[in-house]
């Protein structure tokens, strides 16, 4: 097994993945990317490979990693800060809205969609108005060591 991984070996032409190329995992809290959960790798190789905006919200601290298409709802305040790090502190003006529905998908291992979701987001160093679409869904490995959440989130045509 190689000591490494490269995401932009298996996905061409994404930003993101030339992005975490570039981070050293190992001095994370993440660790090395080859012993990431096998569930971790393949879910960051669709998310990564998406024209469609995708965040994984991985484990308890709910550490984020987004693709191309999700970056510009990071807006110029948390991106790239916050790849690799806390989803609860990058969104912390609007977890009070965020925290219950994740508490739901953990205890009843159901999706949740909100549709036409009003939420106030500090993107650009200012709140801003987002009306948003997006699911939550939960996904468990085996060994059920780690929670991965998929948020895919679309700006409404009205903004």
């Amino acid at each position: 097994m190689k000591d490494h991984l490269l995401w932009t070996d298996t996905i061409c032409g994404s930003e993101m993945a030339a992005l975490m190329d570039k981070i050293d995992w190992a001095s994370t809290e993440m660790g090395t990317v080859t012993d990431w959960p096998d569930d971790l790798r393949t879910a960051l190789t669709i998310c990564l490979g998406s024209k469609f905006p995708m965040v994984i919200w991985w484990g308890e601290k709910y550490t984020m990693f987004y693709n191309d298409a999700y970056r510009p709802m990071l807006g110029l305040s948390k991106h790239p800060y916050y790849l690799g790090k806390s989803g609860k502190d990058c969104w912390s003006e609007i977890w009070h809205i965020l925290r219950p529905m994740f508490e739901s998908v953990f205890q009843t291992k159901q999706a949740t969609w909100s549709e036409d979701l009003l939420l106030e987001m500090d993107r650009n160093h200012y709140i801003e108005e987002h009306t948003l679409l997006f699911p939550i869904v939960r996904y468990s490995t085996l060994k059920k060591k780690f929670m991965e959440f998929l948020m895919r989130a679309r700006k409404q045509p009205n903004e």
